[in-house]
């Protein structure tokens, strides 16, 4: 059995295509790729902030190395840490740090294309695993990606610091009444990907692509700037500018193909 699955810039096609289904077309006139991209310059505080992360953020902003490999980079990210609270901490700081948002493959309208050829779920899931961890480590050596890169590197950092993660998927936009629009709905088209983590029996939300910067009207130049909102978010206080199509989440994160 074949499976053709594209990535663009702002869709997560693969569950999609495993799944059988197409994308909600309620309102996706409504759907702009600017929407996509963080443009706000202002910063807030995080809603989860009981910790003081200073010493974890110099420790992290300070690695200097350029890393090839991603289970060398989480080794020295998490090895002086024994909470996963220090180790998630320091993922994010190194992530929101060094990379930045790819805004030329954003106007370059270019898809990735993949083709997997399976016979068992076992056999699809570790071509899924092997195509994640190079499409991480791209971005790793990059050090530029889009929403997707910046959530499936710090996904893959956490996997290898043993702390569960997963793929959020939903839209964003600075506008947050057309967030309230689809807020509630069972389905909806989706622009955006972030992650949820798990520390201490909690799963948060946290969007290392919106903490690390804001891109200028045009979408010509990325702005380096942290932005602690963004972090450690509990479920049931997602971000004004987020909604999360569930649906969704489960599916990218969830995949089981009937083999026929």
């Amino acid at each position: 059995m074949r499976i053709f699955f594209g990535k663009t810039l702002f869709s997560l096609l693969f569950a999609f295509m495993l799944a059988g289904n197409s994308w909600a077309q309620d309102d996706s006139t409504d759907l702009l790729a600017s929407d996509a991209v963080n443009m706000e310059a202002k910063s807030s505080p995080a809603f989860v902030s009981p910790t003081d992360y200073s010493v974890v953020d110099a420790y992290a902003t300070g690695l200097k190395r350029h890393y090839k490999k991603i289970p060398e980079l989480a080794k020295d990210l998490t090895a002086n840490y024994s909470t996963d609270e220090e180790k998630v901490r320091a993922i994010f700081m190194w992530i929101t740090n060094n990379i930045a948002y790819d805004y030329a493959q954003l106007h370059s309208k270019q898809s990735m294309n993949v083709k997997f050829t399976y016979k068992t779920q076992a056999e699809l899931d570790q071509k899924r695993k092997a195509y994640y961890d190079a499409y991480a480590t791209k971005v790793l050596r990059n050090k530029k990606g889009i929403c997707e890169g910046y959530a499936v590197l710090f996904q893959e950092l956490c996997t290898a610091s043993g702390i569960p993660c997963e793929i959020a998927v939903g839209r964003v936009s600075n506008n947050t009444n057309k967030i309230e629009r689809v807020r509630g709905k069972k389905n909806f088209a989706t622009n955006h990907a972030w992650d949820k983590v798990k520390i201490s029996g909690t799963w948060y939300y946290v969007d290392p692509t919106w903490a690390s910067g804001y891109c200028d009207k045009d979408l010509k130049k990325f702005y380096k700037n942290f932005n602690a909102y963004y972090y450690l978010t509990p479920l049931d206080k997602l971000y004004a500018t987020h909604a999360e199509n569930k649906k969704e989440t489960e599916k990218r994160n969830n995949v089981v193909v009937k083999i026929k």
